[in-house]
């Protein structure tokens, strides 16, 4: 099984393209989509539901907004409770986008080698921005 965990917060403007890519990427594997969402304010969550209808997925609602390494940590901490085998693999991934799925395979692969963890970074040979805000690639120097 292959768990996506993807925190959101108002989201809206990118679930639809977002999960069309989910769906369609790593269409061999068993796939479940968990999203922790960080106190919405727009129809994010109905977007999830109404894309992901069919699909295997969870969504977690917090109370509370308190950013995305909270709910990374409450994402890995349902996927520990609720994975039932050893070789299980989590992919994280930010809900705007800008991950680049076309290297999900190669990455899978790499894991199945036997490796715990598998990176994918801007900083990593072959790695870059290119679809981004200057601002952000300011911030990330």
């Amino acid at each position: 099984m292959i768990y996506f965990l993807i925190p959101v917060y108002n989201e809206a403007l990118n679930v639809e393209e977002l999960t069309k890519s989910l769906k369609n990427t790593l269409t061999d594997y068993d796939k479940y989509y968990l999203f922790v969402d960080d106190c919405s304010s727009d129809n994010t969550l109905d977007l999830i539901s109404a894309n992901l209808n069919g699909e295997k997925f969870n969504i977690i609602i917090k109370e509370k907004n308190q950013g995305p390494g909270d709910s990374f940590n409450l994402g890995f901490e349902w996927i520990l409770l609720h994975s039932e085998k050893e070789d299980d693999i989590v992919v994280t991934l930010e809900a705007d986008n800008t991950s680049d799925l076309s290297i999900l395979s190669k990455m899978i692969k790499i894991s199945e080698m036997g490796f715990d963890l598998v990176l994918a970074s801007v900083y990593a040979q072959g790695g870059g921005f290119e679809q981004t805000t200057f601002f952000r690639k300011i911030i990330n120097l």
